[in-house]
């Protein structure tokens, strides 16, 4: 026993590391997705209701919570969580799983009363988790330049009123002859798939496009300045620039900081496209000084792309075409014609 503590510690450590470098976005967004899926899979449990059913009701309690706190995040100005905002979610959680759980396992009287008013809560809850998550999508939406960005925000709400239509407008509350009833946990479930793997896709694009206000907030700071001196200190390393199959997260950890935290520096500060970008600049410019290198003109192409880090000719091809504008036996030919 003694022995097996160390490894304990260990794995702890291990775990608390990686917790630190969790985007406060990325976290939430599990969060969501874990309720999400909770609330899908208590719908068909068994009756009546088992510990399981219990367990799978509270995580899935919530959802519309976890989503406005999401969005919130995507399009808010700042990434970082106040308290008050985050004491929101256990307080929304709170109400509708106790309501659900009141008025599935009440047999009557008291109980189901109780049940309704925190039913009737927790509906009120959920419509202004609605209407704010609308609002956050909406903030500052005038004032933004990018068009893509304007795209990304217009997309999202698209996507958002689809699923309050169909949901809640359409799903919910359906006549127990109507085609909705009849397929209700069929729309539910891919409505809630659909809110998964959307927001996914809006996850995706806002860590490879942070928000334009926070970019150029964290493009003034010292601090970023000084990140941005330890990202080009650490891809000038010729091991970390050679490294296979290297991403975001293992740069990160390399250097000892946030993942979310380098992307923004290296998109906002040094003003790359996202992190393959930057990466496969560094390693072009690299390709290039070995194919200027009379002494190495002995090495092929493949040699050169795979000591510059790339694990395939066909990428290296294209990342070379896409930064000189031709390709490396092109670029090499030149070069032996100077």
């Amino acid at each position: 026993m003694e022995g097996s503590a160390p490894g304990t510690e260990v794995v702890f450590e291990r775990l608390s590391h990686r917790f630190k470098h969790i985007e406060p976005l990325v976290l939430v967004w599990w969060c969501f997705v874990i309720s999400t899926l909770c609330s899908t899979a208590s719908r068909f449990s068994a009756d009546p209701p088992s510990l399981l059913t219990v367990g799978l009701v509270t995580v899935g309690s919530g959802g519309c919570a976890w989503f406005w706190l999401l969005s919130r995040l995507l399009f808010r100005d700042t990434q970082k969580l106040s308290r008050r905002v985050v004491s929101v979610v256990p307080i929304v959680i709170l109400i509708e799983a106790t309501g659900a759980l009141t008025s599935v396992s009440g047999p009557g009287g008291f109980e189901n009363e109780a049940g309704r008013v925190l039913g009737n809560a927790a509906s009120m809850v959920c419509i202004a988790a609605i209407v704010f998550t609308f609002i956050d999508v909406l903030h500052g939406f005038k004032q933004v330049r990018s068009e893509s960005e304007r795209q990304f925000r217009v997309v999202y709400i698209a996507a958002f009123s689809l699923l309050i239509l169909v949901a809640i407008l359409w799903a919910s509350g359906a006549n127990a002859n109507s085609i909705a009833a009849k397929w209700n946990g069929a729309l539910l479930t891919f409505c809630a798939l659909f809110a998964v793997f959307g927001s996914r896709i809006a996850l995706q694009y806002r860590l490879r496009n942070p928000h334009p206000a926070v970019r150029h907030d964290a493009a003034d700071g010292e601090a970023t300045a000084q990140l941005a001196q330890r990202i080009l200190q650490a891809i000038n390393d010729e091991k970390v620039l050679t490294t296979c199959n290297l991403k975001v997260s293992d740069f990160a950890d390399q250097i000892g900081e946030q993942e979310y935290k380098v992307t923004r520096c290296i998109t906002g500060h040094l003003q790359f496209r996202n992190f393959n970008h930057f990466l496969n600049s560094y390693r072009i410019d690299r390709a290039k000084r070995i194919f200027n290198d009379q002494a190495k003109s002995n090495l092929s192409i493949a040699t050169v792309a795979y000591d510059c880090g790339f694990n395939s000719l066909g990428p290296f091809n294209r990342a070379f075409r896409q930064q000189t504008g031709v390709t490396p036996r092109e670029y090499r030919q030149s070069q032996s014609v100077i």
